[in-house]
């Protein structure tokens, strides 16, 4: 019987679908690698998020005042309590007071560095309080959670103030730029609000934030991102738009 090998034509037939196939994996395997950034925020976010419900309901780190003048109380309850053989807070608006937050949070991190919690470090451009093990990096608010005014007559006003954490992803690397910098290409820092009560809030001007927290992950680049959510808003505004056409029209049915 005559063997029959392959021909040079289905030799190279053969090839070309091989390398169909590759390109069409290696598009797939692109598209399902998810944006790192978004990952460790994600990730960052859920760990913050874990921090604060185990403080704020913590009445060893923050028992309930007796004093119903510190505005919101949990976190502006800032007198002094002991953890694991460590004293925290102090005085009301001494350093100690105002470090305490910051020095709690901290304890629950599993940290490959620290630096003390003197002073704010406002958009880790002093390098922030904590890396962890991951190389995330960590700014604490420096804060007591109230703010103290006084009227015209003299009588004392509290009032409760939020206290914003700044997180870099991937610390010293990447481009070390939050979302509002115009230049910014792959935003690898973020900023998330804490209040008094425990409540956890992404400012209103961090769109990109929300959208990696709230949404899956994404290989769009900031720009496509960005896109997105201005779409997002133009469709919200203008359903809130017929929903209002839609209430006076029947309000003037009513009529």
């Amino acid at each position: 019987m005559k063997k029959r090998g392959f021909t040079l034509a289905e030799l190279l037939l053969t090839l070309g679908i091989l390398g169909v196939l590759i390109v069409i994996l290696i598009r797939a395997t692109l598209t399902v690698q998810p944006n790192e950034e978004q990952v460790m925020l994600k990730k960052s976010y859920h760990e913050l998020t874990r921090i604060v419900h185990e403080l704020i309901n913590d009445d060893d780190m923050y028992p309930e005042l007796a004093d119903e003048s510190k505005e919101g109380q949990y976190f502006a309850n800032t007198q002094k309590v002991t953890y694991k053989g460590v004293e925290y807070g102090g005085e009301t608006d001494s350093d100690d007071a105002k470090a305490k937050f910051c020095k709690l949070f901290g304890s629950r991190l599993r940290l490959r560095e620290s630096n003390a919690c003197d002073e704010d470090h406002t958009e880790l451009k002093e390098g922030g309080h904590y890396v962890t093990t991951g190389g995330v990096m960590w700014s604490l608010p420096i804060t007591t959670f109230v703010t103290t005014t006084e009227d015209e007559d003299g009588n004392s006003h509290s009032e409760s103030t939020a206290g914003t954490i700044y997180i870099d992803v991937n610390g010293d690397a990447g481009e070390n730029c939050f979302e509002d910098d115009d230049e910014c290409k792959v935003p690898d820092r973020f900023k998330i609000d804490i209040h008094s009560d425990g409540r956890i809030e992404i400012p209103e001007d961090q769109d990109v934030t929300r959208y990696y927290i709230e949404n899956k992950n994404t290989r769009k680049n900031i720009k496509e991102v960005r896109e997105i959510i201005k779409e997002e808003k133009a469709k919200q505004a203008e359903d809130k738009k017929d929903n209002d056409d839609d209430k006076n029209d029947n309000d003037d049915n009513k009529n």
